[in-house]
């Protein structure tokens, strides 16, 4: 019976053992992802996220355009003379689109354009504003400088009215305030 005890006490720790060893050898490796959540589409590639189009920020939790959200701009020696741009608010169109208003642009009241924003640029698409009975469009880019403070762009653009220029080439910065 001793050998018997004995066998079974041997093959007892031998599947303790293996079982142990088995459990062990399925431990995962360190996952740098592990315990980073990526925001707004963006996913995590070796501890680092990368962000959906639209989106910056170390966890993809800001969207590119915010930079240029502004209800006033200032303009010095733009086309127009008014003292400043208007405002660049939110597209409904997307993450990466703003609306940009031009202040005095016309006499119905002020023009409203659309941009498309790529990280620090911006480019305005050809969609109509509209003042009265007239249709604009505006073609040009611009540039956002966020080292400056406060933040910068320059613009240069063109206002049409059916295939005229109705105002520019114009070039300019202007200035984010508060």
């Amino acid at each position: 019976m001793k050998k018997e005890s004995f066998l079974k006490l041997f093959l007892g720790v031998a599947v303790v053992a293996a079982l142990a060893l088995t459990v062990n050898s399925c431990k995962k490796t360190d996952d740098p992802c592990s315990g980073i959540t990526c925001q707004n589409g963006g996913t995590c590639n070796n501890g680092s996220c990368s962000c959906a189009t639209g989106y910056e920020g170390s966890r993809c939790e800001t969207e590119i355009r915010a930079k240029y959200l502004s209800s006033v701009y200032t303009v010095p020696g733009a086309c127009f003379s008014a003292s400043d741009l208007g405002a660049i608010a939110t597209s409904g169109l997307g993450v990466t689109y703003i609306l940009v208003t031009i202040k005095n642009g016309c006499t119905a009241g002020d023009l409203t354009f659309t941009a498309k924003v790529n990280g620090n640029t911006l480019t305005f698409t050809t969609d109509p504003a509209s003042c009265g009975p007239n249709q604009y469009t505006c073609t040009g880019t611009g540039v956002i400088n966020t080292s400056a403070s406060p933040y910068q762009i320059t613009f240069n653009y063109e206002i049409f009215q059916g295939g005229i220029s109705v105002a520019g080439p114009c070039s300019g910065e202007i200035w984010k305030k508060g």
